[in-house]
């Protein structure tokens, strides 16, 4: 019997748990990454409140702690109450002698399957450190690959496709040219990452695109002599899946997202992981919009959060890059904005949905904002103003984003238009009924 933060835990010698513990009073960074993990990847579809209600009832959790759960869980998504309990847990107890707890609330089947999660969270990471060790340093093309996909966003390019493809097209000379394997494969990687940043140039502008010709093939032609063939397919079928959804080849689509996380969890996390995070999650936001649900909004969020969180590791100017792509998309997901800048139809923005929003656009003052982004959250802006009823306001950002759309030649610029011209129309009936209301007065 042991006591944690003054509760004494029965671990039943019969009871076999596979995890190993000093004398911690609390769980450590791994043990918190692999409780965080499990449940929100097992748990999204599954009610907590009879966990935490039997483990508050017991004592293993404050009475604080269940009162913040039971406020929030009528208005958000179970995900935030499992990190609430995540967290107080993970203070309280090292990950074995949550084990044991849940044996004595008699959640044994639970019990099993984190035991279970654990154990193969634990394998995976072993091929994960086998994996980098082969590749070695990728750093360095990680970082090109940031700065040609920045400059794209950036709109350095006057015609991003045609210049990347030019460079592309005498990169790949030199390569042949080239008689140094190691050499060889590292310019490879470099043409791969300038092909990559070459097809999110194209679909910048249009969603007409072949997924098997173009790019994609010159992709495919090189990936077996690049110097990590698994992370360059990350790249490629991240890709695929996202003009798949865009050309409504949903299946297909899904089809490419899981080869894309085959060929990432045989890696340790890099950029590239990080990428094909992105894109799953920017699949999401196709199929939200296509068949708006909870459900779907949940997945989102968890794997946008998952995104945010693998970016730790990273330096300070890529994390900031990339917590704005995963954001930007989290705020989409909860105002009702589809991939292409689409307001959703008939969908339901709560007043918590709106708060969320409002929260993440405060989390960054969005300063030295690439050209393309500007846009984006610009239109961001404009629906929350939309929504919280300052017409006004809205009409600005979104009459900015017209004009950003316009000089990139936006595959977006469309829908923008459309949406200027829909509150455009509302701000005359709101104005008219200002008018009509002083006129009676």
């Amino acid at each position: 019997m042991a006591s944690y933060s003054g509760v004494e835990v029965f671990e039943d010698d019969r009871i076999i748990v596979p995890i190993s513990c000093d004398d911690r009073t609390y769980m450590n960074v791994f043990e918190r990454d692999i409780l965080k993990a499990f449940f929100t990847s097992m748990l999204l579809d599954v009610d907590p409140m009879p966990l935490i209600d039997c483990m508050c009832k017991r004592g293993y959790i404050s009475e604080a702690c269940f009162d913040l759960i039971n406020v929030k869980r009528e208005k958000s998504p179970f995900l935030f109450s499992y990190e609430i309990l995540a967290n107080e847990v993970a203070k309280r107890y090292p990950l074995k002698t949550f084990v044991f707890i849940l044996y004595c609330v008699e959640f044994i089947q639970l019990a099993n399957d984190l035991i279970s999660y654990y154990k193969e969270y634990n394998r995976t990471k072993l091929v994960q450190e086998v994996a980098r060790a082969a590749v070695g340093d990728r750093r360095p093309i990680q970082q090109y690959f940031k700065f040609i996909k920045k400059q794209v966003h950036e709109f350095t390019f006057k015609n991003p496709q045609g210049d990347l493809s030019l460079i592309g097209a005498r990169l790949r000379q030199r390569i042949e040219m080239e008689e140094n394997e190691a050499k060889r494969q590292h310019m490879n990687d470099r043409y791969i990452a300038l092909k990559a940043a070459e097809i999110d140039a194209l679909t910048n502008k249009t969603d007409d695109i072949d997924p098997y010709g173009g790019a994609f093939k010159d992709i495919e032609d090189v990936l077996d002599e690049s110097s990590n063939p698994n992370i360059s397919r990350v790249l490629l079928y991240g890709r695929k899946a996202d003009v798949l959804s865009s050309l409504g080849k949903q299946d297909e689509g899904r089809c490419m997202l899981q080869e894309g996380f085959s060929c990432a969890n045989a890696t340790d996390t890099c950029i590239e992981s990080i990428d094909m995070i992105y894109k799953s999650v920017v699949f999401r936001l196709s199929e939200l919009e296509e068949h708006p649900s909870e459900k779907i909004k949940k997945l989102l969020l968890a794997e946008a959060s998952r995104g945010i969180q693998d970016l730790s590791r990273e330096d300070e100017d890529v994390k900031i890059f990339w917590r704005r792509l995963f954001i930007l998309r989290m705020i989409y997901c909860h105002l009702g904005i589809g991939k292409r800048c689409r307001m959703i139809p008939c969908y339901e923005v709560s007043v918590e949905s709106v708060k969320e929003a409002e929260r993440l656009l405060l989390l960054d003052p969005l300063d030295e904002l690439e050209h393309r982004r500007q846009m984006m959250y610009g239109v961001a802006k404009a629906r929350l103003m939309e929504l919280k009823g300052d017409m006004s306001s809205a009409l600005t950002f979104i009459s900015k984003a017209v004009e950003i759309a316009k000089e990139g030649k936006y595959n977006e610029m469309p829908m923008i238009c459309h949406y200027l011209s829909h509150l455009t129309q509302l701000k005359a009936t709101e104005q008219l009924n200002m008018e009509n209301n002083n006129s009676c007065v």
